[in-house]
């Protein structure tokens, strides 16, 4: 299985309350990108193109016939 991201090196963060605003809000949660991170079903990750959210990358998700845009950021010790 091809890691583009090299996940097994580092922990991945995320804040339990964002966690279940977005399953509430909508119907995805940080546990089903990661299973679909671990089974390689990632549809990209690129740069996010924001001002505001320099340093900041994007995972491209397709869960459910829906595609989702996943910011996250690398640092040396984390993935959050």
């Amino acid at each position: 299985m091809i890691n583009p991201l090299n996940l097994n090196i580092k922990p991945i963060n995320w804040s339990g309350f964002k966690n279940e605003w977005l399953k509430e809000t909508r119907g995805i949660s940080f546990n089903d990108v990661l299973i679909h991170l671990v089974k390689g079903k990632i549809l990209d990750h690129v740069q996010n193109k924001s001002k505001n959210h320099r340093g900041q990358k994007v995972l491209i998700v397709e869960y459910k016939h829906y595609v989702y845009l996943v910011p996250y950021v690398e640092t040396e010790k984390e993935y959050f």
